[in-house]
């Protein structure tokens, strides 16, 4: 699964008139979606009052002739600002932790649901935490002095202690119509493919800093396993909270959650530039209903625009 620095993404060029014969000849309006510097996104971050969730990007550009006139989404970047968690006896990070902006285990937990998107007011193309989310529980360090001159103060962790929990899901979005919006199925399915970005991202980091820290834990994990050092139960903690080093461990992964998946990071960076980006078409008309953005992908039509209505018989 994020994040206050707010900067915009290159703002689309203006608008230019349909050439005649196209759509009747209107002018083509400017879409004029919100920023994404808000709680949810298509990509995100995790705890606090303003937790910044990866989003879906959102469409901005002119009503074009055809498929390819489409103006890819824009995105507001936003800086998290990591919440550590809570320390227990041993200064090691307790309970959940994450950014201000929302057992040995990573939990892919796909699509929980879909929503009206939140660039109209709903809450779907979010990822369900925050940039940086992840649930500890701390080690609890259990130690010995040395029983002799000749032997050294022993240090292991408790069972059941030291474990780590990193969870990503994503709410999508409707197909057709999400208020002021029409998604059409396919850019319903590139969104979906875009949060799945932020959920791979997220177990990358897991899979790099995490999983390398419950190796650890289960190196020392028990008296049988115990680390030796020194000859006071003090030391020998120290020792072990050392070659634990539980709380840089989670930073780290936090600090490359966070640059990745807030939004306009770089999992929002590199997609926003590919070709197969969803794009709004700004206002059109679907069975009869006026939307103020169509959103579809390259090489989708417009809809058929209704028929003019016929001149009264003379």
């Amino acid at each position: 699964m994020a994040d206050s620095q707010e900067r915009t993404a290159k703002a689309p060029a203006p608008a230019r008139k349909a050439d005649k014969g196209s759509e009747g000849g209107r002018a083509q309006r400017p879409g004029t979606p919100p920023a994404l510097g808000r709680s949810g996104n298509l990509a995100t971050a995790l705890i606090g009052a303003h937790a910044c969730k990866p989003k879906a990007m959102e469409a901005a550009g002119a009503k074009g002739q055809e498929a390819a006139q489409g103006k890819p989404l824009t995105i507001s970047k936003e800086a998290a600002s990591l919440r550590p968690p809570a320390k227990n006896e041993f200064g090691m990070f307790d309970g959940p932790g994450g950014s201000s902006t929302q057992p040995k285990v990573f939990v892919a937990g796909g699509k929980t649901g879909s929503a009206p998107v939140h660039w109209s007011g709903g809450n779907g193309g979010t990822v369900n935490q925050v940039v940086g989310q992840i649930d500890l529980v701390a080690p609890v360090i259990e130690a010995k002095d040395a029983p002799s001159d000749k032997q050294q103060a022993t240090a292991w962790i408790r069972p059941g202690t030291g474990t780590l929990k990193v969870t990503r899901s994503y709410v999508g979005v409707l197909t057709g119509a999400n208020n002021s919006w029409y998604i059409t199925a396919k850019a319903v399915a590139r969104i979906d493919s875009h949060e799945l970005l932020h959920v791979a991202s997220s177990k990358g980091h897991h899979d790099n800093f995490v999983v390398a820290l419950e190796s650890k834990v289960a190196q020392y994990t028990g008296e049988a396993k115990a680390l030796s050092s020194g000859r006071t139960k003090a030391e020998a903690t120290a020792a072990l909270t050392k070659a634990l080093d539980w709380n840089g461990s989670v930073q780290k992964f936090q600090q490359a959650d966070i640059a990745d998946n807030t939004p306009m990071g770089a999992v929002d960076t590199k997609d926003l530039a590919s070709p197969t980006f969803i794009q709004d078409r700004g206002p059109q008309t679907v069975d009869g209903k006026n939307y103020d953005h169509y959103v579809a992908v390259a090489g989708e039509p417009n809809p058929t625009p209704p028929p003019a209505p016929k001149a009264p018989a003379k």
